[in-house]
């Protein structure tokens, strides 16, 4: 039957459009493609080479006005110098004759249109044109034009500012006027006015194009010249504000596309002014420049239109003409289709591709009948080449009959052909009952499954519409065998499924073999570690799914290549040549590598690797078993890591209260110092009670604050107790003193009931028992309101060299429920939280108490009642001392009582002060002058080594600071002892330091002795006796004035910066007052420029030890502000310089106020003040003064002025007043030249 010619199929993407029409739409198409693309390179070099014009010109015409402007300025700049060469200097003498002089420069004016200024060379405005009476006499001093005028003495150009008077924006032309020698005494000012019609404010007005318009700005992003007025002299560019702007502020001169600030698209160009670095910029609106470019682009599209409208209908016509042949043959085709005969060829008359086509068409039909004759040959050969085939086969036809079944079958079922051919029974030899099979389903799908007849089954691999499946069946002519089945269709000539064919071919020895191998395969696969298998050369053949897993490589991506593909460069070249060497040679290689995963990551494995050999012994191939053990070697560095940074942790903590109780006790010192000094004056007895009771407290403060140091020090197992003489008898003094203290007004009672069998000498560590009684007594007053409050202390027992006491604190207090006795001895933890808020307290005392008492073999007992008080107790034990202790003891406490003579105990030293902080340099060098001593100061180790090495010193003993700048006292402590000279020079470490691991360094070092900080004058003093024997010292006559009471001076109710009424009851001496005043204005007088050198360096340590220096001292003095200031900035030094700037400005100008402070109220009115005595210091004294000064003033150091008002009062009055005037002009260097005459005139050694 003839099919229709539209019921084809067709391929293409036209299917219902005609030859004609395709061919037709694809000429259009590429001719509009082609056309198209010329137009747009058209339309791209129009728009390049207008772009590359319109900048070009733009650019020329900025440049021309840049050059303009640049011409002008020079102009004007070189007018006024010349008329600054016509100004007698004699007119800065008379305003007058100025004003009439600049009168007569009218034509000036029209260039200067702000006026002619005159100024002298201090700023004064001497006279102006037109006179302006309200600035004549008027200091510009401050302007930036004049400043620079001056500093670089040549005309400047300065940059826009408001008027003071008309807030007009205008600019000053300078010219200095010199006299004959080039002094300059004046200069001569030319003033614009930005927003008058000269050549700078004409530009504002100028247009190019319709709405082209210039600007100019300068490097500070300031408008100086714009069209919109309101935008003169504003910020009004900020950075990212114009991509162009920012560009020309970085160096860019030329012209690019930008958007301004308020988002018009713009062409701009800018120039660079050569005479002051203005930037000129010229903006033109894109709308406005690219309008003819945006008209022929409209031209280019119009032509384009039309072009291919014109194309398109002449294709159609051509291929009309074209196409009438092909239509005949196409109708001839359809005509022959279906007939079993051979058709009559076509005829077509013609030469062309159509007639080459009808005649090939004709030798295609006939070749076509020619093979159908062959193909039913054919048939019958594959037939009988399927009857005689090895491969077991079976054809059905459409009605599910057996049509073939052959030879091969035969024999491997044991069923006949002649039992099979005709039936629909193709299960029979494998089935007991009706099934369908494989070509069952590919004739008839609806027949049913087939998953119970075959192990596995699905659509052939080699045939889309084929079935294949295998399976065991295990009674198949007597044997079980496993058989895999392939179906498959045979289509006639017209598609059509006629039959179906399905071969049989019996695996069963190679089922058995792949069923072993997937075993081991499974083993390998799922096993937890790695396998990898390589060729001898390291390639890798083999990887299990666990390599994918550890190292992200997929098997396809490392097979082939070379195992090294996972080497990291953790391990050296040995360690893989060993490897190598190993399993090369047949053994079996065991270790762990550190390699690198897919993704950069290292891990680490442990691997093992084995060779396997050949038949012949060769070995073919290696075996890698490896287990990742990243996590494993990961926690052993988290482990090692933990234990370091817990050691580290251990360090820092014991280095940071080495550095608290230094830095603690440092400003303790002082106070204790300044009692002292105080007690060494005349008081009234009441006066001396009250001064008692601030020295115990101070010493207990210290040891409060030894508590705290203590908490830390017990948490990290560092607390140690020491054994050493002491009076329990004075311990007990002392702590009564304190809690009377502490009762202040309360109706309580104090008790102390001592035993009389209670020993009074014991050997072991007072403080801590110091310590634990206060804080029992202290809770004990502090929570009872009234009755008593008892210490008790009893003898438990006593022998073999020791004794056992118990030590009880009772009081009639609050009490405590059995709820709040439990969490008593916690730390930070109180009776509950309402007794905190009443009573005060961190809670921290009883637990340190009880760990103390814990390390003196006991433990704390409490008992007590709510409402009726509480009993605390606890049992230590103690060693006797021995006969000599106890009688040392004993004239220790008689050494240290309050009021022992000790003040001529240190006549004759000479004694070597080594100390970084000003104010205890003071508070020692007064302590020991008392006592008769001659000191001599080191600001540090360095300055030390020096002062020793000086020719002629005589120093008895070193009294040495640790922890200090340059060079600490540990280090120039190494330094004395290495030289012999030196060597049996008494070392005595002043340290404020808790810490038993300093002093052991201190030792270590070569220190003799140590003193602790705050200084007890007495104990010094003995220490001091006890190292320099009195043979060594000299006989001298007392000092003048040495522990005499100083003379107190009036001070102002009120000063800047100073809480005078704490500093007075620190000091309690208003000339000890000014004295450390002075003393710390001249030691901080640098103390900015030091922190900003330090920050610049980033020298974080000595920046924070400046500050944290000037934080104490000025706490000490009462400068409270200051002391704030300076420990707000203290935490920001480490953090950038903007977020630390407003800090350092109000230390700044906390500092500048303390110093006013100090220079108001000076040295004291020598008019109200007894003169002082002239010290009589002999020539070695003479000589150290002199020295020092010397040193200091070639370092240029402020510090000298401080040395000379000491050295001063003993220098001649001829020598001193050679001195005087060179120092009071700063002029150090001719006062060190003088310095030295005046040491040869005294005939002292330098």
């Amino acid at each position: 039957m003839r099919q229709p010619a539209g019921d084809y199929p067709c391929e293409s993407f036209m299917p219902k459009l005609t030859l004609t029409t395709k061919i037709s739409v694809m000429t259009s198409l590429l001719v509009a493609g082609v056309l198209s693309v010329m137009v747009f390179c058209t339309y791209l070099y129009l728009e390049r080479q207008f772009m590359n014009t319109t900048a070009r010109q733009q650019d020329s015409l900025v440049s021309l006005v840049a050059d303009e402007i640049d011409s002008k300025l020079l102009l004007t700049q070189r007018q006024l110098v010349a008329l600054a060469g016509t100004v007698r200097p004699e007119l800065f003498q008379d305003p007058v004759q100025a004003e009439r002089y600049l009168r007569l420069q009218p034509d000036e004016l029209e260039t200067f249109d702000n006026g002619l200024f005159l100024l002298d060379a201090q700023g004064t405005v001497i006279a102006s044109n037109p006179p302006r009476p309200q600035i004549n006499g008027g200091n510009m001093s401050y302007r930036e034009y004049f400043q620079k005028t001056v500093q670089i003495r040549k005309s400047v150009i300065s940059e826009p500012f408001l008027s003071l008077r008309r807030k007009l924006p205008i600019i000053v032309i300078t010219a200095p006027i010199y006299t004959k020698d080039r002094h300059l005494v004046g200069m001569l000012c030319g003033s614009l006015d930005l927003l008058k019609a000269n050549y700078l404010g004409k530009l504002a007005e100028a247009r190019f194009g319709e709405r082209g318009y210039f600007f100019l700005m300068n490097q500070n992003r300031d408008l100086l010249v714009h069209p919109d007025r309101s935008r003169i002299l504003k910020h009004d560019v900020p950075p990212g504000g114009n991509r162009l702007v920012d560009a020309a502020l970085a160096g860019f001169e030329g012209t690019s596309e930008t958007v301004n600030t308020r988002g018009v698209p713009l062409i701009s160009s800018c120039k660079r002014l050569k005479t002051n670095g203005w930037i000129l910029v010229g903006n033109t609106p894109q709308v406005e420049a690219y309008a003819p470019l945006n008209k022929a682009k409209w031209y280019l599209f119009s032509a384009l239109v039309s072009a291919l409208c014109f194309t398109a209908l002449a294709t159609r016509f051509a291929m009309r003409q074209l196409s009438a042949p092909l239509f005949r043959f196409t109708r001839h085709v359809e005509a022959i289709t279906g007939l079993e005969q051979e058709p009559e060829p076509v005829r077509i008359a013609s030469d062309d591709e159509i007639g080459t086509l009808a005649a090939a068409f004709n030798r295609m039909v006939h070749e076509v009948h020619r093979q159908k004759r062959a193909a039913l040959e054919q048939e019958a050969f594959r037939e009988n080449l399927i009857q005689n085939s090895s491969v077991a086969t079976y054809v059905l036809d459409r009605e599910h009959r057996i049509i073939i079944w052959n030879r091969a079958l035969e024999e491997l079922t044991g069923v006949s052909a002649e039992r099979m051919l005709g039936t629909r029974e193709p299960w029979r030899p494998f089935y007991p009952a009706a099934r369908p099979v494989l070509a069952n389903l590919i004739l008839d799908e609806t027949l049913g499954e087939v998953d119970e007849l075959y192990g596995v089954w699905g659509r052939s691999l080699l045939n889309a519409e084929g079935l294949y499946g295998e399976g065991w069946f295990r009674e198949l002519n007597g044997r079980e065998r496993f058989l895999c089945f392939d179906a498959a269709p045979i289509h006639n000539a017209a598609g059509e499924v006629i039959a179906v064919i399905e071969t049989l071919r019996d695996i069963t020895e190679r089922k058995q073999a792949e069923e072993s191998l997937q075993k081991l395969s499974l083993a390998v696969e799922q096993i937890p570690v790695t396998v990898m298998i390589t060729d001898p050369r390291g390639v890798i053949e083999y990887v299990n799914p666990n390599f994918t897993a550890v190292t992200g490589y997929r098997p396809e991506e490392v097979v082939g290549r070379n195992a090294s593909l996972v080497r990291s460069s953790w391990h050296y070249n040995d360690f893989f040549r060993e490897l190598w060497q190993t399993i090369l040679a047949g053994r079996v290689w065991r270790g762990e590598l550190r390699n690198k995963k897919k993704n950069g990551e290292l891990y680490w494995e442990a691997a093992s690797i084995t060779p396997l050999k050949g038949e012949k012994g060769e070995i073919r191939y290696f075996v890698a078993v490896k287990e990742d053990v990243t996590e494993r070697r990961r926690a052993e560095e988290q482990l090692r890591q933990a234990t370091a940074a817990a050691e580290a942790a251990t360090r820092a903590k014991s280095q940071f209260l080495a550095n608290m109780s230094h830095e603690i006790r440092t400003p303790i010192n002082a106070a204790i110092g300044m009692l002292y000094l105080l007690q060494q004056t005349e008081l009234s007895a009441a006066q001396k009670g009250y001064l008692e009771k601030a020295k115990s407290a101070s010493n207990l403060l210290l040891r409060v604050i030894n508590d705290i140091l203590d908490f830390s020090k017990i948490e990290a197992g560092r607390l140690e107790l020491e054994c050493a003489p002491f009076s329990l008898a004075s311990v007990l003094q002392e702590l009564c003193q304190v809690a009377s203290a502490t009762v202040k007004e309360k109706p309580v009672e104090l008790r102390l009931a001592c035993g009389p069998e209670v020993p009074e000498f014991l050997s072991g560590d007072s403080l801590r028992l110091s310590q634990v009684l206060l804080n029992l007594m202290s809770n004990a007053i502090k929570f009872t309101e009234k009755g008593v409050v008892e210490l008790a202390v009893d003898l438990l027992a006593s022998g073999s060299g020791r004794s056992t006491l118990r030590f009880t604190v009772t009081d009639t207090g609050i009490g405590m429920t059995p709820e709040q006795q439990e969490r008593l001895f916690s730390a930070f933890s109180q009776a509950d939280a309402s007794t905190t808020r009443r009573y005060g307290g961190t809670g921290l005392g009883l637990s340190i108490s009880a760990q103390l008492v814990e390390l003196m073999g006991g433990v704390i007992r409490v008992g007590s009642e709510a409402g009726q008080g509480s009993a605390f107790s606890f049992v230590a034990s103690f060693a006797t001392p021995s006969e000599e202790e106890r009688l040392a003891l004993a004239e220790q406490l008689r050494c240290l009582a309050p009021g022992a003579a000790v003040v001529d105990g240190c006549r004759g030293m000479c004694i070597l002060l080594v100390e970084d902080n000003p104010i205890n340099q003071e508070v020692a060098c007064e302590l020991l002058e008392r006592q008769g001593a001659r000191v001599v100061v080191a600001g540090n180790g360095a300055e030390a080594l020096e002062r020793l090495s000086e020719p002629g010193s005589l120093i008895h003993a070193v009294l040495m600071d640790v922890q200090m700048p340059v060079m600490d006292g540990l280090e120039a402590t190494r330094r004395i002892r290495e030289n012999p000279a030196w060597a049996e020079l008494p070392v005595i470490a002043m340290t404020a330091s808790a810490l038993l691991r300093e002093r052991e360094l201190c030792r270590e070092a070569g220190m003799n002795d140590q003193v602790t900080k705050p200084i007890i004058i007495n104990e010094l003093v003995a220490t001091l006796l006890r190292w320099i024997p009195a043979a060594q010292l000299p006989a001298e006559p007392a000092l003048p004035g040495a522990g005499t009471q100083e003379t107190a001076g009036g001070l102002p109710e009120r000063l800047p910066g100073l809480d005078l009424r704490r500093a007075l009851a620190t000091l309690e001496s208003p000339a000890l007052l000014r004295k450390l005043l002075q003393s710390f204005r001249k030691e901080n007088l640098g103390l900015m420029d030091d922190i900003a050198a330090a920050l610049a360096e980033q020298d974080l340590t000595r920046a924070r030890r400046l500050v944290h220096t000037v934080k104490g001292v000025a706490g000490n003095l009462g400068a409270l502000e200051l002391a704030r200031a300076a420990r707000e900035l203290e935490p920001l030094l480490g953090r950038d310089a903007a977020e630390r700037a407003g800090a350092l400005e109000l230390l700044h100008s906390r500092l500048e106020e303390l110093f006013a402070s100090a220079l108001l109220i000076g040295t004291g009115d020598p008019a109200q003040q007894p003169a002082p005595a002239p010290r009589a210091l002999d020539l070695e004294q003479l000589g150290e003064l002199c020295r020092r000064l010397a040193s200091l003033l070639k370092a240029d150091n402020l510090n000298a002025l401080g040395v000379w008002e000491e050295l001063k009062p003993q220098l001649p009055a001829e020598n001193a007043a050679r001195l005087e005037g060179p120092l009071e002009a700063l002029d150090f260097q001719l006062a060190s030249k003088v310095l030295d005459e005046v040491a040869l005139d005294l005939e002292v050694a330098l």
